[in-house]
């Protein structure tokens, strides 16, 4: 059996290359988006590190500028 020729791989990849409606990551999207945005609740705080909400339980350290989830002073985030 013959090993196939880069013209013919090339060709072959030219004719399968198609994108099937896929969008690739990146691209330019013609739609508009709809997110509720939901305000954290009264027992959660915002991570000053991370940005993320946290429940009260995991608050760490207090600082200056606000509250540090314990992942963050334990260095997983």
């Amino acid at each position: 059996m013959d090993a196939p020729t880069a013209k013919s791989v090339n060709t072959e990849l030219d004719e399968t290359d198609v994108s099937d409606g896929l969008e690739l990551p990146g691209a330019i999207v013609d739609e508009e988006l709809s997110v509720e945005v939901i305000p954290h609740g009264e027992d959660e705080f915002v991570c000053v590190e991370c940005f993320t909400i946290r429940h009260r339980s995991q608050a760490e350290e207090r600082t200056k500028t606000g509250v540090i989830c314990r992942d963050c002073v334990l260095g997983y985030a």
